[in-house]
C-alpha cells in the first residue's frame, strides 16, 4: 500500500572535500547500502534523489555530490546555491584533508552560500583503516564545533556512523523547511 503523505518536500544537499576523501561512497553507502572498493573520480558533478519519509512528509533529497578536483572549481560554483544541506568530508587518514576544509568553506561562502543557514556536519571518514590516523576525532570535533557543525567520524567501507550522519543531517534539514515549508514543497 503506498502512504499518503501530507507534505512532499524538495531540499538539496551538497557534498563538498577533497577528492579522493570518499564523499561519493558515503552517499553510495547511505543510499545504496553498497560499497565500491574501485576509485572512480566525480567528474565535475554526480546527482542523485533519495526520497526520505519523515514525520507526515515525503522529502525528496536532492543530492549533488561535487568534485574535489580543482579542475571543476568553476563548474562547481553554481551548485552551492539554494543549499540546506552540507556534507563536508575529509579523510581522517591524511591530514591535508582535513586542513583544506577551511579552503572548502571559503569556496562554499564566496559562491554565495551562506553556511550559518544551512546544516553542516563535518564527517572524517575511513575510520575502518588502522593505524594510519593523522587526524584525532577530538581535533576534528572541536574544529566543528567551533563553526556550529556536527561531528561524525564514518566508513563508508563498514557503513559506520553513515546512516546516524545522513539522519542527523536530514533531520536538521527537514526542521529548517518548517518555518518556510511553501519553498520546499514540490
Amino acid at each position: 500500500m503506498k502512504a499518503n503523505y501530507t507534505n512532499k518536500l524538495s531540499i538539496k544537499l551538497i557534498s563538498i572535500g577533497d577528492v579522493e576523501v570518499g564523499k561519493s561512497c558515503l552517499i553510495k553507502r547511505y543510499c545504496e547500502g553498497s560499497f565500491v572498493s574501485d576509485y572512480i573520480t566525480t567528474i565535475g558533478i554526480d546527482y542523485g534523489v533519495k526520497k526520505v519519509p519523515f514525520n507526515d512528509s515525503l522529502v525528496a533529497i536532492n543530492i549533488f555530490d561535487l568534485s574535489g578536483d580543482d579542475d571543476y572549481k568553476t563548474v562547481r560554483r553554481p551548485y552551492y546555491k539554494d543549499t540546506l544541506g552540507v556534507l563536508m568530508v575529509y579523510d581522517i587518514n591524511i591530514r591535508s584533508t582535513f586542513d583544506n576544509l577551511n579552503k572548502w568553506e571559503k569556496e562554499a561562502e564566496s559562491s554565495g552560500l551562506d553556511l550559518s543557514k544551512c546544516i553542516v556536519i563535518v564527517v572524517g571518514n575511513k575510520s575502518d583503516i588502522k593505524n594510519k590516523r593523522e587526524v584525532k576525532a577530538e581535533t576534528a570535533k572541536e574544529w566543528a564545533r567551533n563553526k556550529g557543525y556536527h561531528f561524525y567520524e564514518a566508513s563508508a567501507k563498514t557503513g559506520a556512523n553513515v546512516s546516524e550522519s545522513f539522519k542527523y543531517l536530514f533531520e536538521g534539514m527537514f526542521n529548517r523547511t518548517i518555518d518556510n515549508r511553501s519553498k520546499y514543497v514540490y
